[in-house]
């Protein structure tokens, strides 16, 4: 906003020749006003794992992380918030004799605020963060590897995840 409070910016490149003023529905400001944040947070990780023979192991992780929240580009939008995110896994890493692997884990994770980009009608790309709510994910991932004789490697992998807005 300008100093009498009409919206846009005033472009002060000596190399723009016309338009000066900037209307918000063409550009976003550099300077969007006082969106001060200021977001604390931590991440954890512990892991249990268990040789059950000496290739096959078995494992289970907690883990967290975290994104702090900020200021939006765009004149007039609010700040978002942080958003934070707890996983569970459950995985194993095998060894089926000496030309076949698998590995796999299942997990849960738990995604409060999560942080979402809008993109306005018009304004070039600009784009705006919002906390769209919370979320959660169940899923499933595999890997396998085989190795029917040498020279030859044939590998798959894939993961199916089940997310849902909360």
């Amino acid at each position: 906003h300008q100093a009498d409070g009409t919206p846009g910016c005033w472009n002060s490149d000596p190399a723009v020749i016309y338009n000066k003023f900037i209307h918000p529905s063409r550009l976003s400001c550099i300077n969007t006003g006082n969106q001060n944040s200021h977001d604390v947070g931590e991440t954890h990780k512990v892991s249990l794992s268990w040789q059950a023979t000496p290739d096959k192991m078995i494992y289970t992780t907690y883990s967290t992380g975290f994104r702090p929240g900020g200021g939006n580009r765009l004149a007039g939008s609010s700040p978002y918030k942080p958003d934070t995110l707890t996983n569970f896994e459950l995985g194993w890493k095998t060894r089926w004799g000496s030309n076949f692997r698998w590995n796999a884990a299942v997990y849960y994770e738990k995604w409060k605020g999560v942080q979402y980009v809008v993109i306005p009608p018009g304004f070039q790309g600009a784009g705006v963060v919002v906390n769209a709510g919370d979320a959660r994910v169940y899923g499933i991932e595999t890997d396998l590897e085989w190795r029917p004789y040498e020279g030859l490697t044939l590998t798959a992998s894939g993961a199916l995840n089940d997310a849902k807005l909360a």
